[in-house]
């Protein structure tokens, strides 16, 4: 993919012997500068969500920035918003005047814009201003350049020191996204509130005292379908939701130390629940994942260092093979771990910024920013020769490849997942698309099979990999999302692999089948059907019927014997019989004679004969079933010896023709004696002789020697005929000649020379 900025290029450490498909590439990264040079940034901490904020379908990146905002030795003010045209190209969006903290990405009114949430040290204090308190949420217009502030209730419950990690989550699954926030180091606590869907919020959990390394994201933990969160303070790390936004810590099996520096989380063994990540106290990296049916966090930290300063962590899969992968940062070195699900875990690219000591301060991954299909990151390297003039530098790293074909795949839901009817969850893609040609997604969901019905959650989605879902209210263990991406061109489909399940209540329905007339055959397979069993009727015609078709409000849903469908809703289904017989159509040309003749009908699996007899001096020339030719002397249905021919077993329609022609036997020598043909060879034309004593019309056809007609002439004149034939037309070779009327004439043959 071309990108018109400077770049600065991964090392690559082994790779295994990989193809280009999604679920085999070979990982590669570049920086891009253009348009991120500004603003200046200072020192401290901050986060960065990678959204598309103005539904363009480029990925755009958003974040309050860090100690220096607003305008603290640094050029940052307020909400920073870098808007991404797709081609590695930037443009920056500053507004208000606030700073230093965590941002959270996510519609909070439903009204299919992305908004925006903040947890801050440095607040305006300007009342009624955006960035006014340490926790806000902002509208967006749909532009990301003009925002709204919906914070009311938001940090009114003691905190005066400082917010920072902040995220968004429907933690009761009602359709609305609520808000949790940690506190900036200590003293602030974390809280939980809860969205009241008119721009309020009312707290549902707090803890307010402790310290904290400031992260804080929500998650399913237990694949219970209730948002859990994990947190890296001083009260505890997981803790796990009742639904109603209550909430209680279980860190049974995690290390005991205090306050991991930092924290991820993803779902590293695809049991449908979310693990975390997290930089170990005094160095290291793990990953562990909880087990319900324990009660315990299990480690699958595998491989990965047990020691070293790995500050910065996220759990993503960078590859889209399904495998949820790990990169970390520590030391101005980013490294991407391939995950395989079991807790091995193998060091792939690395990248090393320009100069040290290269310390974390941002860290996220997940978005595309070019649409090759593969995520990228973004983050703070704090850099500088002293610690007196060191300052923090913005890196923004894209995947290298340039995508060769259309694709997409789904990377969230991507199976065992467990939700509720009515819950706002994400719906998250990778889509590679070449050219970064304009392009739009469609999902649909299954409940019953990777085959279908399919339902529409939503079409012409921007391609920006994130759609926030209401999950529809199915009850099932077999749900299915198909995903196709369209661009100007073409457009690809795909189905997820592995089912999830939604915990919706259990619907019963009624489907009513039965015979339009019972005396005519039986319905089988009626009943009361659970929402999404698949139904199977079967048509049973009596003796002398036949089954005709399956119809339903008087719409035809099918004419073969077995219907199958899925329960979606109460259905009255009639199965239409017949009188099992088929059709027969006897023809015969003239001078012959079929019995019985025109339209004759037969029982089912009855045998009908047909007698076909000749005028005196013709015998049958052919005889069509269905239009195709016999061979008279080996088929097994005809019977030369007494001119029967007989369909067995009849169980369609059919049709019989036959055709005579005279015998040649009949002719008598004086007859066959009275043609003469010349000259021959012959050219311009040719003269022919022959006796047409009986007032009929005589009939001259010229044939080729592929048996084609050539050329055909008609005389009426009787008596001794002398006829020229004009053959200046005929392409020199061999030709027949044949003359029908009062008598029968031998074919002839001649030559036709230039």
């Amino acid at each position: 993919m071309q990108f018109f900025c400077a770049v600065m290029v991964f090392c690559i450490l082994s790779f295994p012997a990989w193809g280009q498909s999604a679920e085999e590439h070979q990982l590669s990264y570049i920086r891009l500068l253009d348009g991120l040079d500004e603003p200046i940034f200072e020192k401290g901490h901050t986060e960065f969500v990678m959204v598309d904020l103005n539904n363009n379908g480029h990925v755009d990146i958003a974040s309050i920035g860090d100690h220096g905002n607003p305008l603290t030795n640094s050029t940052q003010e307020g909400l920073m918003i870098w808007f991404n045209d797709g081609n590695g190209n930037f443009n920056l969006h500053m507004e208000g005047h606030f700073g230093y903290g965590g941002i959270a990405a996510g519609d909070v009114n439903n009204n299919g814009l992305m908004d925006l949430a903040f947890g801050m040290h440095h607040s305006s204090g300007q009342s009624g201003s955006l960035g006014n308190k340490l926790i806000d949420v902002a509208l967006n217009d749909g532009t990301g350049t003009q925002w709204t502030q919906y914070s009311e209730g938001l940090a009114d419950d003691g905190q005066v020191w400082g917010m920072f990690g902040t995220d968004l989550g429907d933690v009761n699954n009602n359709g609305l996204l609520d808000l949790v926030s940690v506190s900036f180091g200590c003293c602030d606590g974390l809280h939980v509130y809860l969205n009241q869907g008119d721009g309020s919020w009312e707290p549902s959990f707090n803890i307010h005292e402790g310290d904290s390394y400031m992260k804080i994201k929500f998650a399913d933990l237990n694949n219970n379908g209730i948002l859990d969160f994990v947190t890296n303070h001083s009260s505890g790390t997981a803790y796990f939701g009742d639904g109603e936004g209550n909430f209680v810590n279980n860190d049974n099996g995690l290390p005991s130390t205090f306050g991991y520096y930092s924290i991820s989380v993803g779902d590293v063994n695809n049991d449908g629940s979310h693990g975390l990540a997290f930089t170990r106290d005094g160095g290291g990296v793990a990953v562990y994942e909880f087990c319900a049916d324990d009660n315990i966090w299990k480690d699958y930290s595998g491989n990965l260092p047990a020691s070293g300063p790995w500050y910065f962590n996220q759990l993503y899969d960078m590859n889209a093979n399904g495998y949820t992968d790990l990169v970390t940062f520590a030391d101005g070195e980013v490294k991407v771990w391939l995950g395989d699900g079991q807790g091995n875990w193998t060091a792939d690219a690395v990248f090393q910024t320009a100069m040290g000591p290269g310390l974390p301060k941002g860290f996220k991954v997940g978005g595309d920013l070019t649409q090759n299909g593969f995520a990228d990151m973004v983050f703070l390297s704090t850099e500088g020769p002293q610690i007196w003039n060191r300052i923090n530098k913005l890196y923004v790293l894209a995947e290298n490849s340039e995508p060769e074909e259309l694709w997409v795949k789904n990377l969230y839901p991507k199976g065992n997942e467990t939700f509720f009817p009515g819950s706002i969850r994400d719906i998250l893609w990778a889509s590679a698309v070449p050219g970064n040609a304009g392009s739009h997604v469609k999902i649909e969901i299954s409940p019953a099979s990777p085959e279908g019905p399919w339902t529409l959650v939503a079409d012409s989605l921007p391609n920006n990999g994130k759609y926030q879902w209401t999950v529809p209210d199915f009850d099932s263990e077999n749900c299915y999302l198909r995903l196709a991406v369209f661009s100007e061109s073409e457009n690809y489909s795909r189905i997820m692999e592995n089912p999830f399940r939604i915990l919706g209540e259990t619907q019963y329905f009624q489907i009513n089948a039965e015979p339009y007339n019972p005396a005519h055959g039986s319905v089988l397979g009626g009943g009361e059907y659970v929402n999404f069993d698949h139904v199977t009727l079967e048509a049973i015609p009596n003796h002398g019927y036949r089954f005709m078709a399956w119809k339903e409000n008087d719409s035809i849903l099918g004419t073969e014997e077995i219907l199958e469908f899925y329960a979606t809703h109460d259905r009255y289904i009639k199965g239409y019989f017949e009188t099992d017989e088929y059709l027969i159509i006897a023809s015969a040309a003239e001078h012959g004679t079929i019995i019985p003749e025109g339209e004759v009908y037969v029982a089912g699996g009855a045998d009908q004969s047909f007698t076909i007899t000749p005028d005196e001096e013709y015998s049958i020339q052919s005889i069509l079933i269905d239009g195709e030719e016999i061979n008279m002397d080996n088929d097994e249905n005809w019977d030369s010896g007494t001119g029967v021919f007989t369909f067995k077993n009849v169980s369609s329609d059919h049709s019989i023709d036959v055709f005579f022609h005279q015998d040649d036997t009949n002719v008598s020598e004086a007859d066959l004696a009275g043609f003469k043909l010349y000259p021959n060879p012959a050219s311009g034309l040719l003269w022919l002789e022959f006796i047409n004593n009986k007032g009929e019309e005589a009939k001259i056809e010229v044939f080729n020697t592929m048996g084609q007609l050539v050329k055909k002439e008609r005389v009426t004149e009787t008596g001794n005929l002398k006829i020229s034939l004009d053959i200046s037309d005929l392409l020199p070779g061999l030709y027949f000649l044949s003359i029908k009327g009062s008598r029968l004439f031998p074919t002839q043959n001649f030559l036709v020379q230039p």
